[in-house]
């Protein structure tokens, strides 16, 4: 559990800087200053979003103490990012324009193709560092384990 909240809030950091960034930079091009902070609200929800999708999946993911291999981690990122996007398209529909099923999927495939250049590589390599971190510290555990075990 705690690795998995660990994950939700790497991918909720990840997020939220990746964007905030992104739209800093934007603004900078088109000679506005970035500390307009209108589009806060929905940074939030989204990293909330992404905390929630992400710990979520990476606790379906290890289930019965499984361990995943590469694409099923990829697969993971993908998702995140995919549930995510439908998660923060939904209350435009619910809210909003009480428009139909098909008009959710068409918005929800339209931000994904007009995002998902971006925000996938990012998702991609953002689990892939912290599952490498992961490894790398239950493998130096281990190691200081039988190091400490040895000299008993």
């Amino acid at each position: 559990m705690p690795t998995a909240t660990g994950y939700g809030a790497w991918a909720a950091i990840v997020t939220f800087t990746t964007y905030n960034l992104s739209w800093m930079v934007r603004d900078i091009l088109n000679g506005h200053w970035p500390l307009d902070f209108t589009d806060f609200h929905i940074l939030i929800y989204a990293a909330g979003a992404v905390f929630l999708v992400a710990t979520c999946g990476w606790m379906l993911l290890h289930l019965r103490g499984r361990r995943p291999g590469w694409l099923a981690y990829a697969a993971l990122a993908i998702s995140v990012v995919v549930v995510t996007q439908m998660l923060v398209s939904a209350p435009i529909f619910i809210f909003g324009l009480k428009a139909g099923a098909i008009d959710f999927i068409e918005l929800t495939a339209y931000t994904l193709i007009l995002h998902g250049k971006y925000s996938l590589p990012i998702a991609l390599a953002a689990t892939a560092l912290f599952v490498w971190w992961v490894k790398r510290t239950a493998r130096a555990r281990l190691s200081h384990d039988a190091n400490a075990g040895s000299h008993s």
